[in-house]
């Protein structure tokens, strides 16, 4: 069975061919590393031995730094590009990484404390499908904060045929909703080309 049209996987294909030099690019410091820190300070507490997902982990750079925040915390990555996952294994041992997409993510039902997506949400072949992954693993109050592009609209037109954006702020909003992940904090960062959702997964009834 396909998981994802052939776009999708031409993009996984291109990010395994990058993935020995990704994290050597200067924008991991300037552009990512502040994005990372953001998206952790809003993930709040994260109480010992709770599982941190981060969905579109790369080579694991985000998963690095919440293991130097959490020490105890277990965590997971997935990402459906194989060079990436094969280099984040050799960077981050402490973590379990798949070779997935969002849409299938392999753990159980409330297994989850924390999820995470940075930068990565735009790749997702089937987003309404990769948020409900997230709300199926997320335990009922756990948290899920997702940072993404998201062009101004004054050069959207420009590059969103090369570099397609996100979802527009309602769009994705609404799409959290159905997925049972209401929004309760959002802005714009990183001087307005990234926006940052963080939601919260409603208690069972």
């Amino acid at each position: 069975m396909q998981l994802a049209p052939p776009d999708y996987e031409r993009d996984a294909a291109n990010f395994s061919r990058d993935a020995r030099q990704y994290e050597d690019s200067r924008s991991q410091g300037w552009f990512a590393a502040p994005i990372h820190k953001r998206v952790l300070d809003l993930a709040g507490s994260v109480p010992d031995s709770s599982t941190i997902l981060d969905v579109g982990c790369g080579t694991g750079r985000l998963l690095r730094t919440a293991g130097e925040r959490w020490p105890t915390a277990k965590l997971v990555g997935v990402d459906p590009a194989a060079g990436m996952i094969a280099v984040a294994r050799e960077k981050t041992p402490k973590a379990t990484f798949y070779e997935t997409p969002a849409s299938a993510i392999p753990l159980p039902d409330a297994s989850v404390a924390v999820a995470l997506a940075t930068l990565s949400f735009h790749h997702w072949a089937d987003k309404p499908r990769g948020l409900r992954e997230i709300s199926r693993v997320l335990r009922p109050g756990g948290v899920f904060v997702n940072a993404d592009l998201l062009w101004p609209n004054w050069i959207r037109w420009l590059v969103n045929d090369m570099h397609p954006s996100a979802p527009s702020p309602a769009i994705l909003q609404t799409m959290l909703r159905l997925a049972g992940l209401p929004v309760q904090d959002r802005f714009r960062m990183t001087h307005g080309f990234v926006f940052v959702t963080r939601s919260i997964k409603m208690s069972a009834a």
